[in-house]
C-alpha cells in the first residue's frame, strides 16, 4: 500500500517522530534566539506521508516504470 501510494505521488513525503528531553535554555544561534534545546533524541517511527514537517526535500524519490 505504501509503495502504491508513493509511485502514484499521493505520499512521498517523510515524518520523523522522536521522542527528546526539553531544556528550558535560552539563547541564540546565527542570530536567531530560542527558548529551549532538545536532547537526547531518540526516533520510534517514519511515517510515509502526503506532506511532511520537513517539506519536499526529505522525500522519497521515485520514478514510475
Amino acid at each position: 500500500m505504501a509503495l502504491d501510494a508513493a509511485m502514484k505521488g499521493d505520499a512521498d513525503e517523510l515524518s520523523l517522530g522522536f521522542t527528546f528531553d526539553l531544556q528550558w535554555t535560552a539563547g541564540a544561534y546565527e542570530g536567531q534566539a530560542y527558548d529551549a534545546i532538545q536532547t537526547n533524541l531518540v526516533a520510534h517511527h517514519l511515517a510515509l506521508v502526503g506532506v511532511g514537517r520537513a517539506g519536499p526535500e526529505i522525500a522519497l524519490k521515485l520514478k514510475a516504470a
